[in-house]
């Protein structure tokens, strides 16, 4: 004689689809977006009232208060700006160069760090300044 078996239910939900859905998420936001990394070097800009925010890749050029000098994060003379810019846009042709120099520093030490920025071809250059 056979018996009619209770068919059992199933009480556990299958989470594999939603752990799928969340790693893809994950990855396209993680493409998608763009990271920012701040220079950990300290410098007080300049107001201006019409100042605008960048929004493409550059090369930073930064004068510090004491009047050190740096491409990105490493420290550079002086003499060595026309050089290091050079090899920097041979790496990345047609990227805009940003000086972002303290507003205390003589003029004069920004117009010489001008000159070498010129001399080693950059084709577009701006001076940062933070909007009023």
């Amino acid at each position: 004689m056979e018996f009619e078996r209770r068919k059992r239910v199933l009480l556990h939900t299958n989470i594999a689809p939603l752990v799928d859905v969340v790693f893809i998420l994950l990855l396209f936001f993680m493409v998608t977006s763009r990271i920012m990394v701040s220079s950990s070097i300290e410098v007080a800009l300049p107001t201006s009232a019409t100042s605008d925010a960048a929004t493409i890749e550059e090369i930073i050029l930064l004068v510090t208060e004491k009047g050190g000098l740096y491409i990105g994060d490493r420290k550079v003379l002086m003499e060595e700006i026309c050089n290091k810019l050079r090899r920097e846009l041979m790496r990345f042709p047609d990227c805009p160069v940003t000086i972002k120099a303290d507003e205390t520093i003589p003029l004069s030490l920004l117009v010489k760090v001008i000159d070498e920025v010129r001399r080693a071809g950059a084709s577009t250059f701006t001076i940062a300044t933070e909007r009023t």
